[in-house]
C-alpha cells in the first residue's frame, strides 16, 4: 500500500488508524467517495448514468449498479429520473 510507505506505517497499521478514526477501511471509504459522486453527479447534474458510473472510477456498469442500489437503495436511473424531476 503506498499511503503505508508515505506515511511510513505498515499497512495493517495505517487500516487499523483508519478504521479507528473514521470507521471504515481505506478501501470501503474510497468505494463510499466514489459512489457518493455519482450520486451528486446523477442528481445535481445532466450527466448520463453511464458517465457518472465513468466519472466515479467503476467500469462494470452491472457492478456499479449492484453496489449504488446497495448503498442508496435505487437504481442509478431512479436517482437520475428524480433530479430531472425536480429541476436538477
Amino acid at each position: 500500500m503506498e499511503i503505508a510507505m508515505a506515511v511510513n506505517l505498515s499497512p495493517s497499521r495505517l487500516r487499523h488508524l483508519f478504521h479507528r478514526e473514521l470507521g471504515v477501511s481505506p478501501s470501503q471509504y474510497l468505494k463510499l467517495a466514489r459512489l457518493s459522486e455519482a450520486h451528486r453527479l446523477l442528481q445535481f447534474t445532466f450527466v448520463q448514468v453511464k458517465e457518472a458510473m465513468i466519472a466515479a472510477g467503476f467500469n462494470d456498469p452491472s457492478h456499479f449498479t449492484r453496489t449504488y442500489k446497495k448503498m442508496f437503495h435505487e437504481s442509478p436511473s431512479q436517482t437520475r429520473k428524480i433530479g430531472n424531476r425536480f429541476g436538477r
